[in-house]
């Protein structure tokens, strides 16, 4: 193994192991005291920034941050908004702040009265829509109801009558040559 043109035996390795262990063990126990700050209230500054890509830092940001360099870090760590943002944000609280009350109570009266009917327009759109589905769902219910009757009628004859119900068994048969069969309800089917 070399390090910095070094040569490093395994002692060596250990020795450093060791230190390190250390460190991090004391680390540990200050960042446990009691007396220690909480980190949330400290100020983050990155000491050393890396130029090449970081493929976990690709992978967290979803391909957005390439690498943690001196371009990205200012944004990323800025606790105050952009100048532009700034400025809107300064304007709209003056126009906020020189609003009399009165005129703030029209408007949130009128913002009220908008929702309102916006709820009831959508409210009446979604009635209308679902009297359209159940009506649409009960018409296609009785199309589909009478497809086995048409289907049992062309297929085996179920639900056909002869057209005459009078006459001898040859005059039947010829009937039901000529395809001559009416529905019980009554109307007769042509053959073509």
């Amino acid at each position: 193994m070399k390090i910095e043109q070094q040569q490093l035996t395994w002692p060596q390795v250990l020795d450093n192991f060791a230190v390190i262990s250390g460190q991090v063990s004391t680390l540990f126990k200050v960042i446990k005291n009691d007396r220690t700050p909480v980190l949330r209230n400290l100020v983050l500054l990155p000491l050393v920034v890396q130029q090449e890509p970081d493929a976990d830092l690709q992978k967290s940001t979803e391909g957005r941050i390439q690498a943690f360099n001196h371009e990205v870090v200012p944004d990323h760590l800025r606790t105050k908004y952009e100048p532009e943002v700034e400025d809107k944000e300064s304007i709209l609280s003056a126009t906020a702040s020189n609003m009399s009350s009165e005129s703030t109570q029209r408007q949130i009266a009128d913002f009220n009265a908008t929702l309102s009917n916006l709820v009831e327009m959508i409210g009446t759109a979604r009635d209308e829509w679902e009297t359209d589905q159940s009506s649409a769902s009960k018409s296609s219910t009785n199309i589909n109801a009478d497809v086995p009757k048409l289907v049992g009628a062309i297929t085996y004859g179920k639900g056909l009558s002869s057209s005459s119900s009078s006459g001898s068994s040859s005059h039947k048969s010829s009937s039901q040559a000529n395809l001559g069969f009416s529905w019980c309800g009554g109307k007769e089917l042509t053959t073509f």
